[in-house]
């Protein structure tokens, strides 16, 4: 094609007035300027790129005056067109390229129908998704989630820290994904801290069940049958924590910082924790269940020690402390669990 009749072409395309023909032929010229593109693109992405491409290339090619060019001028006209092309081409596919990487998560949930939502204050703002679930973002955190109105379950991508009170749900479970972890409840409450990069992620429960794992779990079991015989995952209850590590795919499971009673309701919250002469098992039993949280007593000569007291207004570990002191005995966190040990008492 002589390049007088490629930019007449070009202007005819532009009017509409190209025949099925014509238009096939610039397709294919158009297909052989992208064939060494490594990503993909969206249809809406490639007919934005096309018409702009198109539009750029006529307005190279457009004559600012209508008298006639001589053969050396055509030429240059020519060579103006082909670097033009070039130009707009790598121009433009450079530009979708780096916008691409730049909006890549963005992009797949607007695609799959969901959101995002970016903390960028220095406050904890509070959303409410579509299924009645509360998320409470923290600071320079971010959560993109899935319509949830039709689907079998509910999912949510997090970056950052988050708590969680999920509306219940039998029938459709509600994941969160954090980095390489997956967490999984019905209905329940509890925190996720995944910070972008970070080595570790911990979850943590306020109220329910909660499983967690790792994404790439499934994949490892499928090519290594070792490992389809060891745990994958951990399962918490309120407050328990669970924090892995993604360098070596270990768990390491714990009780939160500031333990509270199980079941946040007025009675659970204004429950007395009072004692006169109550033995050590018994005050241990009680805390036990309010928190729940085992109690080990590690010496036997603790099961005679009694204690007399208000723990009410107390944190957990403050009665503990209160406790032991009063009997001249340790406790101390071992995994999900809390031990005491001390000489005993003198019956």
């Amino acid at each position: 094609m002589r390049p007088e009749e490629f930019q007449e072409l070009l202007h005819k395309y532009r009017e509409g007035r190209c025949t099925p023909e014509e238009v096939r032929q610039l397709d294919l010229w158009y297909k052989k300027l992208s064939t060494q593109k490594e990503w993909t693109l969206t249809e809406a992405e490639e007919a934005q790129v096309k018409a702009r491409l198109w539009n750029r290339i006529d307005e190279k090619t457009t004559p600012a005056t209508t008298r006639p060019l001589n053969p050396w001028t055509n030429y240059r006209l020519y060579m103006a067109l082909a670097a033009s092309v070039v130009l707009v081409s790598v121009g433009y596919w450079v530009w979708l390229r780096s916008s691409t990487s730049q909006r890549q998560p963005e992009s797949r949930f607007e695609a799959a129908g969901s959101y995002k939502k970016v903390n960028t204050t220095t406050h904890i703002e509070s959303l409410t998704l579509a299924d009645g679930s509360v998320v409470n973002l923290y600071p320079q955190s971010s959560i993109a989630y899935s319509r949830m109105e039709n689907s079998k379950k509910r999912e949510v991508w997090l970056t950052g820290s988050a708590f969680f009170n999920v509306h219940k749900d039998s029938q459709r479970p509600f994941f969160v994904y954090s980095g390489s972890v997956v967490t999984q409840v019905l209905g329940t409450s509890f925190w996720v801290k995944a910070p972008e990069g970070s080595k570790a992620i911990e979850v943590a429960v306020r109220t329910g069940r909660v499983s967690v794992f790792e994404q790439n779990a499934a994949i490892r079991r499928k090519n290594d049958q070792q490992a389809a015989n060891q745990s994958t995952g951990v399962v918490l209850t309120p407050n328990q924590k669970a924090t892995f590590f993604s360098t070596n795919n270990h768990w390491v499971t714990g009780l939160v910082t500031q333990p509270e009673l199980v079941g946040a309701t007025p009675a659970v919250t204004n429950q007395r924790f009072t004692y006169e002469e109550a033995t050590l098992d018994e005050v241990l039993a009680e805390l036990g269940k309010a928190y729940g949280i085992e109690m080990v007593i590690g010496n036997d000569g603790l099961h005679t020690c009694t204690f007399t007291g208000d723990l009410s207004k107390q944190p957990l570990y403050t009665k503990l402390d209160l406790i032991c002191q009063s009997i001249n005995a340790q406790y101390e966190v071992r995994g999900t669990r809390i031990l005491i040990n001390g000489s005993g008492c003198t019956p």
